[in-house]
């Protein structure tokens, strides 16, 4: 089974291919290339190599954009040219503890792991870079010579699994423990300086690398990429004022609910980003464990097999769970004191007019391989259905996906455990636009593909026969080799 499920990946993947899409990772990274934070910290040409003999070093970054930290790239160097095999080393990722909340008076690395890894000699490609005279430096014994050494290496992580999800803004520290490689040294970066300097651990704290020639500050070499910037598919944004609404779906007290609304796709894509806002009722938050997403066919009010005067999801097109790590959350919204949202439960009709004040925004990222392809396009366009439910820890908490301004077609639908189809939900009687169509707060983005064009039947040479008599009620010709009027380049002297 296990080996049937790598080949239907392996085969979509292909697929993909075919189709047009680029793959993700580039391999080697070269100045111009795309990046996923404050800007690339590029090598100083005639700069320090830091060693890593003795431990663990450090730099940090500023997020971008928000999306998952699928490469990392580094640069290297080893002591008196003393080239070796790297076969292994760590990676870890902090957040940040500003330099006014230091204890060392600097910003430096939580003691969190937001990300650790190992990574071995199948995990990464090396590049030779061309030479360069630089020098060596060792922070913990205070040892540095120039001239050194003239190799340098460019270190490339590509396609990390299961990889850590930044947020735009943040900082974060890059941590890197290189184990596996003696007289290897992490690369100083001649780009201009950002925050504070880089660090290397001396138990119990983190220290600043000083330049040991003039004093002066260090950053080291390395770049963030990750996912290429999406396309935006469709999206209907969060409802931000007092007529917002929470609908439940998780399934805290054993009811099963699950929300469903529609989307019209007129470009073929892969779906490789889904986004959604909610929000906990009175605030109360609990920690979702599992996002269900689901992409289903349209059935059209006029079908003459939907039973119902509305639309609602049909055939089931692809389908997936998302567990903790695999989706990030971020608070998006707080509405002005004193101002509520809705909170609405339409599977057991319990409504509450001052439901949350709060809302989150939840951002899933679905590899390519994984991926649904939507298939519509401007002349043809398809309409999907996308249906939600999610899972919380320990059963705690009531959250509702938030309701949108931009209702696009019919209002969305629910689905009771028991029931044959879905059913039409409008805005309830109390709520200002009580009996109105409801739509749902949704960002659908990916990545546009090629689709490979049907053959077509061109007309490649036509030389008509000359018909003997064109008043006959049935057609004599010529033999094949008579003259035809387009071999004789004339006008015929009648209407075909």
């Amino acid at each position: 089974m296990m080996k049937v499920l790598k080949l239907k990946l392996l085969l979509v993947c292909a697929l993909a291919l075919l189709l047009g899409v680029a793959p993700l990772a580039l391999g080697d990274w070269d100045e111009g290339d795309g990046h996923k934070m404050h800007y690339p910290q590029l090598p100083k040409p005639g700069g320090w190599d830091v060693s890593f003999q003795f431990g663990r070093l450090a730099d940090d970054w500023q997020c971008s954009q928000t999306g998952p930290v699928e490469d990392i790239h580094f640069w290297v160097s080893w002591e008196m040219d003393m080239v070796g095999p790297i076969t292994g080393f760590s990676v870890r990722i902090h957040s940040n503890i500003p330099a006014d909340e230091s204890p060392t008076g600097y910003s430096i690395p939580a003691g969190d792991f937001l990300f650790e890894r190992d990574f071995g000699p199948d995990d990464f490609t090396v590049r030779d870079m061309p030479d360069d005279l630089q020098g060596w430096f060792d922070p913990w014994t205070g040892f540095w010579i120039y001239p050194d050494h003239g190799i340098w290496q460019q270190i490339n992580i590509e396609d990390i699994n299961d990889p850590f999800i930044q947020q735009q803004g943040e900082i974060y520290w890059l941590e890197i423990d290189m184990w596996g490689a003696d007289f290897c040294g992490w690369k100083e970066s001649g780009s201009p300086q950002f925050c504070d300097d880089a660090v290397f651990w001396d138990f119990p704290n983190w220290l600043e690398l000083i330049d040991p020639e003039i004093y002066g500050a260090m950053d080291l070499a390395f770049v963030i990429t990750g996912r290429e910037e999406e396309v935006v598919k469709w999206a209907q944004m969060p409802d931000e004022t007092t007529t917002g609404m929470d609908i439940r779906i998780d399934s805290n007290d054993s009811l099963n609910r699950t929300l469903a609304d529609d989307f019209e796709c007129n470009q073929p894509a892969l779906i490789t980003d889904v986004h959604f806002w909610g929000s906990w009722k009175d605030d109360i938050e609990g920690v979702i464990s599992k996002i269900h997403l689901s992409i289903h066919k349209d059935i059209p009010e006029d079908d003459p097999c939907n039973p119902t005067p509305w639309s609602m999801p049909g055939e089931l097109l692809w389908e997936k769970d998302f567990f903790a790590g695999e989706f990030s959350e971020s608070h998006y919204y707080t509405l002005p004191d004193g101002d509520y949202e809705w909170f609405w439960d339409p599977f057991t009709d319990r409504i509450k007019r001052h439901g949350d004040q709060n809302i989150w925004q939840y951002d899933i990222y679905i590899d390519p391989c994984e991926a649904f392809l939507q298939l519509g396009t401007a002349e043809e366009p398809i309409i999907y259905w996308l249906d939600i439910y999610v899972e919380t820890e320990n059963d705690f908490g009531e959250f509702g996906w938030k309701t949108s301004m931009d209702n696009w077609n019919d209002s969305m639908v629910r689905i009771l455990l028991d029931h044959p189809w879905w059913l039409e939900i409008t805005y309830p009687g109390d709520h200002p636009w009580a009996g109105g169509r409801i739509g749902m707060a949704f960002m659908i983005t990916g990545k546009a593909v090629l689709l490979p064009k049907p053959p077509v039947e061109h007309l490649k040479w036509s030389q008509p026969p000359i018909e003997i008599d064109p008043t006959a009620d049935t057609p004599t010709y010529c033999g094949w080799d008579e003259p035809s009027w387009a071999r004789l380049q004339v006008e015929p002297p009648f209407d075909f």
